[in-house]
């Protein structure tokens, strides 16, 4: 193989790493208010075809070009339809702006994802001549096979994956709140070269978690329920809501589906912020602002769905059965459930939802009485 005809493959690859930059730069502009012609299901059908493209130009680009025995002359025809790929690829996730802010964010990340993974495998060929080329390869399979498998059917399904994302980490906050109750927050025995390692973190104020006084303890116990509430809150809008929404007539807007993952990722960033101020020693103050920025954050959610008519209607009033599910309310690691429970068609979504919002408020104004009376003492 001549010297041209490398230099030739290693411009090209240069002009399809630009055209790559390009497209990158393409995908992170402002999402656009402009429509589109194209259902959903037909632009979702079109992407994962392209990606098929990617990933067979991606092995036959690889084949040609491998270390041991390349082709460069082989390696134009790859090339040339990679950048048509990738062209098609940026203008089909444009598209979807049309059909919802969140799904449309979702595929243009994984369109970004796909085309800065194609480009590292070009500069690799160009500058380190294919060394890691495998490594490159497998990275761009790997991300079209993952959208292949993961990329959201419509808007709706975007926004429940991102309400979901945020569901394992409130679990995290609720477990790590129950083993600083087990442990007055104190953690594990500790050997005696921790003990020295955390006393030169002690001089940068990063030092172990202090053992809780039992009034923190007491505190803390009492916090714990407003944090099972709102995690049981968050799974309660995944289980009712969203399947409510899916088949709602007319459907629920993008413009108020697209608002939702906010509300799920402020209800996850007050909870942790509480549970951070729950450490000893503890900070009153603190500890009353993240209850009020965390109730906030509930009512926040409770406006958008009333607002959104996402929530059913209320029943005719039935003040027994309210007395009955708001004493048998419980909440476990699962979230808040109505004990005994009832059929799922019999159940009163909107009852449960009006009584949960009540409950909270309730419990986080009752908790900042406490906290104010425990600072003037």
């Amino acid at each position: 193989m001549s010297t041209s005809d490398k230099e030739k493959a290693l411009e090209t690859l240069r002009l399809f790493s630009e055209a790559c930059t390009v497209s990158i730069t393409a995908l992170q502009q402002p999402l656009s208010a402009s429509s589109s012609s194209l259902t959903c299901a037909v632009l979702r059908k079109d992407f994962l075809s392209l990606l098929t493209l990617v990933y067979t130009s991606t092995t036959k680009l690889t084949l040609t070009l491998r270390p041991s025995e390349p082709s460069y002359t082989a390696a134009s025809g790859p090339l040339r339809d990679l950048a048509q790929h990738i062209s098609s690829l940026t203008t089909c996730a444009i598209l979807f702006d049309a059909h919802g802010a969140t799904l449309s964010r979702e595929v243009r990340t994984v369109a970004k994802e796909v085309i800065e993974a194609l480009r590292c495998l070009s500069e690799n060929f160009v500058n380190q001549g294919g060394q890691d080329y495998l490594v490159a390869t497998g990275t761009v399979h790997d991300v079209v096979s993952q959208a292949q498998q993961s990329l959201s059917t419509d808007n709706i399904s975007a926004v429940k994956k991102r309400w979901m994302s945020d569901r394992s980490m409130l679990d995290d906050v609720l477990d790590e709140v129950a083993y600083m109750i087990e442990t007055h927050g104190a953690g594990d025995e500790e050997d005696e070269d921790e003990g020295d390692l955390d006393d030169e973190w002690d001089e940068l104020g990063l030092g172990a978690k202090k053992k809780m006084s039992e009034a923190e303890l007491s505190r803390t116990k009492k916090v714990h329920p407003l944090l099972r509430f709102t995690t049981g809150l968050q799974k309660r809008v995944l289980l009712d809501i969203f399947p409510r929404i899916s088949s709602q007539s007319p459907p629920v807007s993008n413009a108020t589906l697209d608002a939702l993952p906010t509300h799920s990722h402020n209800l996850l960033i007050n909870s942790e912020e509480l549970t951070a101020a729950l450490y000893a020693p503890q900070d009153l103050a603190n500890i009353s602002s993240a209850i009020t920025s965390l109730a906030g954050a509930v009512s926040q959610l409770q406006s958008a769905l009333l607002d959104g008519a996402m929530l059913p209607p209320p029943r005719t009033p039935d003040a027994d059965a309210l007395a009955e599910g708001v004493s048998s309310m419980r909440v476990s690691n699962d979230g808040a459930t109505e004990k005994p429970k009832t059929p799922t068609k019999d159940r009163d979504v909107r009852g449960w939802f009006d009584t949960c919002f009540m409950q909270i408020d309730r419990l986080s104004k009752s908790l900042n009485d406490i906290l104010a009376s425990d600072s003037a003492n």
